[in-house]
């Protein structure tokens, strides 16, 4: 709402007095808000220890039919990680977060649960 007022009196009062009459920061007054996110895009391809480049759907699949299929599997993104180096990929606890997070395969978080601690009563020994 400050914004549109600043723009439809901006050629009647310079910044600095908009600013103070609405009470905002110049700096919000010159902020532009971006599309897109900051930082690089995710890589989308995997190399492995023979140097050979597989995109990030093959490296899914082998996570499901290699490390998955595995009976009374309860693996994290590091375990599966692990096995992935093992099995000769070169990638990252972080990448194969992000992988399991847009295939729907983290385990649910364990919470901690409603056991209260027990405290110190008496902190000076009676005899």
């Amino acid at each position: 709402m400050k914004r549109e007022l600043c723009d439809k009196y901006a050629a009647q009062l310079s910044q600095k007095e908009l600013c103070s009459v609405l009470s905002i920061e110049k700096s919000t007054r010159y902020y532009k808000q971006t599309a897109n996110k900051p930082g690089l895009k995710p890589s989308e391809f995997t190399v492995c220890e023979n140097g050979e480049i597989v995109s990030n759907n093959q490296v899914v699949d082998v996570l499901i039919n290699e490390v998955f299929s595995q009976e009374f599997n309860r693996y994290g993104h590091r375990l599966c990680t692990e096995e992935l180096k093992a099995l000769g990929y070169r990638i990252n606890h972080k990448k194969v977060y992000r992988l399991m997070k847009k295939h729907g395969l983290l385990l649910e978080k364990v919470g901690i649960s409603g056991i209260k601690r027990q405290w110190v009563k008496y902190r000076k020994i009676v005899a």
